[in-house]
């Protein structure tokens, strides 16, 4: 579905995914006392990951538009049925959880996303077709 459809993306939308990735590329080093990509320039680290950014937001452009078009919505009820599994999940209380996204996004909008997203995904695949190779 990804190689199949070509546009251009917003760099804005390109440059927020790098930040977040270089973000956690670099708390990802820190824990595990790893350095690869050190002596490299903010720059390099971005440009080196820069494939990976379009890729993701090319993917959430897609799911973004297949499930405007199929009308996907995301519920309240969804919204805390997830954060009670994740509340579970990591040990805290529904509460923090939410105190988290919010502190962090301002909102609850990342985990609305991350559920769209995963519903789009769902009917994407329930509507497959899977055909056999030679």
């Amino acid at each position: 579905l990804i190689e199949s459809h070509e546009f251009d993306m917003p760099e804005s939308r390109v440059e927020s995914e790098l930040d977040t990735l270089a973000s956690a590329a670099a708390s990802l080093n820190k824990e595990q006392g790893a350095l690869p990509d050190a002596g490299q320039a903010p720059e390099e680290v971005k440009e080196r990951l820069r494939p990976h950014a379009m890729r993701n937001v090319k993917t959430s452009l897609l799911l973004d538009i297949i499930g405007r078009r199929e009308k996907v919505a995301v519920t309240d009820d969804e919204i805390r049925s997830a954060i009670t599994s994740m509340s579970r999940r990591f040990a805290v209380s529904p509460e923090q959880l939410m105190k988290f996204y919010i502190s962090r996004d301002g909102s609850l909008n990342g985990l609305k996303s991350s559920i769209f997203e995963e519903k789009v995904l769902d009917l994407i695949l329930s509507k497959a077709v899977v055909e056999k190779g030679e």
